[in-house]
């Protein structure tokens, strides 16, 4: 649930005009979708998603974990509210040329079968369909939301497990100019993995593949220094790569992953959007309940930037820009 906040950062760019302003989109867990509404230019729609469909007992159901199953049904959202309720415009991703790759968490085969395991990425879709289950590969938190998703004949876990952050996917690239969108709140560190993945998670991970259990338990540290290692490079604005981190103010509520509040949800999702908003020099504006661009009497704004174009250089060249929500 804390993807609302990546939502309402991807509704902000969108409305700076600055979607054929990236080369690539890099997507991990709930950051892919939105990865994937911003380049379909329904950002703001699939992030209203979070306080206006999901944030229910549907969705979310704690006292499910008691019969041993899953607490977050993703096949709920990804079967019936995406398809139904905001069908993600795949056409219009495809015409926008930018590629948009997903990462997930193999469960299978050789990857996680030996020490080393990598998140897998997913690319090149080939319909609607194709994408929305390399979406919910890539979201399908471990044991909280069920068994692993199988996907292109293989099963995957949440990118989160090995790459919470799609920062190093982007480095590996060769992208010169990298904007990360970051969920957590601006001071705040991540915690230490929680008593439940301790003693209810990892251990179930363990029996599926013992390797990505020994990366699960220690997805906590590699979040820690991967967002430290994002916010030092973004301070010293040297390059390339150029990187800058966008985090919401360290007022905003911390969202967790089965927060259901509405108001708690929409709050954390303008935040997000205000952030973006001031990065880009427009601290004037602010997202309104309906997630559009407002001046502080809650008028309609436009933020448009002037001559938002694709990262290149004077001569043309590809300089690699890229997001990672």
């Amino acid at each position: 649930m804390r993807g609302v906040v990546s939502g309402g950062m991807v509704t902000a760019l969108d409305s700076l005009g600055l979607q054929q302003a990236f080369d690539v989109v890099y997507g991990s867990s709930a950051g892919a979708g939105a990865g994937a509404y911003f380049l379909s230019g329904q950002a703001r729609a699939g992030t209203r998603l979070y306080y206006e469909a999901v944030n229910n007992r549907r969705f979310i159901n704690v006292l499910r974990g008691l019969r041993r199953q899953a607490i977050v049904d993703l096949d709920f959202l990804f079967g019936e509210i995406l398809p139904q309720q905001v069908p993600v415009n795949f056409e219009a991703i495809r015409q926008t040329g930018v590629e948009l790759v997903v990462l997930a968490s193999l469960v299978d085969g050789t990857n996680g079968a030996h020490e080393t395991v990598e998140a897998v990425r997913f690319s090149q879709f080939d319909d609607a369909d194709d994408l929305l289950g390399a979406l919910h590969a890539s979201s399908r938190m471990p044991v909280l939301g069920g068994a692993p998703f199988t996907y292109r004949g293989m099963r995957y876990w949440d990118a989160a497990v090995l790459q919470p952050i799609p920062f190093y996917a982007a480095l590996e690239d060769d992208c010169t100019h990298i904007l990360v969108l970051l969920t957590l709140p601006r001071n705040i560190i991540p915690g230490r993995l929680s008593l439940l993945d301790r003693l209810l998670v990892a251990p179930r991970v363990a029996n599926a593949s013992p390797s990505l259990a020994r990366m699960y338990r220690s997805r906590s540290d590699r979040y820690r220094e991967t967002c430290r290692t994002i916010l030092s490079r973004s301070a010293l604005r040297d390059g390339p790569p150029y990187v800058e981190g966008i985090s919401a103010a360290a007022t905003t509520p911390n969202i967790g992953r089965t927060e259901v509040n509405a108001a708690r949800l929409k709050a954390a999702a303008r935040a997000g959007g205000d952030a973006v908003l001031a990065t880009f020099r427009r601290s004037d504006a602010r997202l309104n309940d309906q997630l559009f661009p407002v001046n502080a009497h809650g008028q309609p704004v436009t933020v448009r930037l002037d001559g938002a174009a694709p990262f290149h250089d004077a001569k043309g060249h590809d300089t690699r820009g890229a997001e990672s929500a």
